[in-house]
This record gives C-alpha cells, structure tokens and sequence, in this order.
C-alpha cells in the first residue's frame, strides 16, 4: 500500500529585499540534472523521489546569459525498515511525510559538489519544508530559509537559516530555532521570524502574542544567537502573583455583663450526687 504525505509541499524560492542579483530558475537545467543523479547515485534504495529541484543562477555579464552555481534538491527518503525490502521505486513513492534537503554546487571543470543537509536538532521527527531565498546575514550570496513543521497530536514548527558556501563545508547552519513561544499569560503560540537591525547588527526575531526571542549576529562565530538581555527587554513581564490569603488571629470573647454592667455572678454548680446533705452518703 502506498501512503502519501497529508502536507503538500509549498516551495518558493524567493529574492528578498536587498538582496543580490541571484535568481532561481522555474526549471531545472542542467545542474540540478546532474545534482539529481548524483543523489540517487548516493542514496541508492534509501531514496524514494525528488519532490523539488531549482536552479540558482548568478549574471555573467551583458551578452552571455546567467550562470547556473547552485541547486537546491528537496528530496524523500525511504525509511531503512522499507528500504531493506527491495520494493520498486513506483512502490516506495510517499511512503512518508519526511522530506530533506540536499545543495549542490557546480565546481571546478563541471564536477557537481553535493551536500546532504543534516535533520534539525530542534525537530521532533519527520519534518515537511518550506523553502525561501533572503538575504538576512550580509554574506556574499542571499541565505537559504527553511521552514519546517510536523503534524499529529503534537505540532511543532521551526525555522533554520543557511548560508550557501561552495567548498568542503558546503551549507553552513547560522540558526536552527523552535517557533513556539509562551506568553505573559502562559499561553504556548507558535511565532513568525523576521528579520532585523539594532545598532547596524543584524538579528532575527521570534514574535508571538506579544512575547518576543530576539537572535543577535555573532560576528566571530558567523552565527545567530540568542540575545538574552534584549530578549529580556523586549517581553513583558509577567504579573504578579496576588499575596498569600492571611487567616485573622484567633481572640477570646469578652466576659458577659450582668443587667447592671457588673460582670455576670457564676452559680455553684450543683452536687450530681443526689444523697448529698442527707447524711446518707
């Protein structure tokens, strides 16, 4: 039986503001061809499909046209238990919702450069993709936005930021958060990320409900991270808890008065035995 993911995949690769001249194809060319193979190549029985190839292109000059330099694959694995059955390809296609992600870089001489991106550290399980191109670090190529959730009992989103280096490194991971966050009230929301600059440092935001994480450039690691102390600043804080209820002290009531205002006369109490006085006793 082949089971297909509940979550199509919407992919845009989109050029946000300021960012450079790079532009994806609506079409794999040639690179994502080779990228493909070279994939199945690797993956062999362990790969179900390639659900998404797209080609970024940079200019090379007025009368040539651009030239492809790097290509994005979103691809579905086969799960190692299914794998190991020797199934059909036609067999194996949606056997689930995980889908990852694999960059390729054209090298030296034609060659193909292909790096498979590892899981987020932050996400539960299997994870399905949203993919965006915006320039939010300042680095030499736009950045690689990856936004992922999961489905079930217990929905997580998250969001991971990459910047693409061709070379031995390949992908390189500035950020990979959790989008869940709690609010003044305890409420657990899920936010949206945008990006921003305080002080001309560049920095991501978290929002939700009107609570705020706000991630800060660090620039000898060539990284985000969380900045503490304007995240601090940022959120309300919480109210606070009303005091303790104190119960009143306890206190003796006061002595009764008499019909004049003295204080009551106290009658002896009376002998329960009744033969007292008779002299029978």
């Amino acid at each position: 039986m082949t089971l297909r993911s509940p979550l199509p995949l919407v992919l845009g690769l989109l050029v946000g503001c300021g960012a450079r001249s790079d532009k994806p194809t609506t079409n794999a060319g040639a690179l994502c061809a080779q990228s493909a193979k070279r994939l199945a190549a690797r993956l062999g029985p362990e790969l179900s499909r390639v659900e998404v190839q797209r080609e970024l292109m940079r200019p090379t000059g007025k009368e040539t046209p651009p030239e492809a330099w790097a290509c994005v694959l979103v691809y579905q694995p086969v799960p190692e238990e299914l794998a190991e059955e020797g199934l059909p390809p036609e067999d194996m296609a949606g056997t689930g919702i995980d889908q990852q992600l694999a960059v390729a870089f054209k090298a030296a001489k034609g060659e193909v450069e292909l790096h498979l991106v590892d899981p987020s550290p932050e996400a539960p399980g299997a994870v399905s993709v949203e993919l965006e191109l915006q320039d939010v670090a300042s680095g030499p190529e736009p950045e690689l936005v990856v936004s992922e959730m999961t489905t079930g009992a217990d929905p997580w989103r998250g969001v991971r930021f990459f910047a693409l280096e061709a070379g031995s490194a390949g992908p390189r991971d500035l950020l990979s958060v959790g989008l869940k966050l709690k609010t003044a009230e305890g409420l657990d929301l899920f936010g949206a990320w945008k990006p921003t600059q305080r002080d001309g440092r560049r920095g991501i935001t978290v929002e939700a409900g009107g609570a705020s994480r706000i991630y800060g450039w660090d620039d000898s690691a060539k990284t985000f991270a969380l900045d503490q102390a304007a995240t601090d600043a940022a959120n309300p804080k919480p109210p606070a808890p009303p005091p303790p209820a104190t119960e009143a002290p306890a206190t003796t009531p006061p002595p009764k008065k008499g019909k004049k205002g003295g204080p009551v006369k106290k009658t002896p109490a009376k002998s329960e035995n009744p033969l007292q006085g008779l002299g029978l006793d």
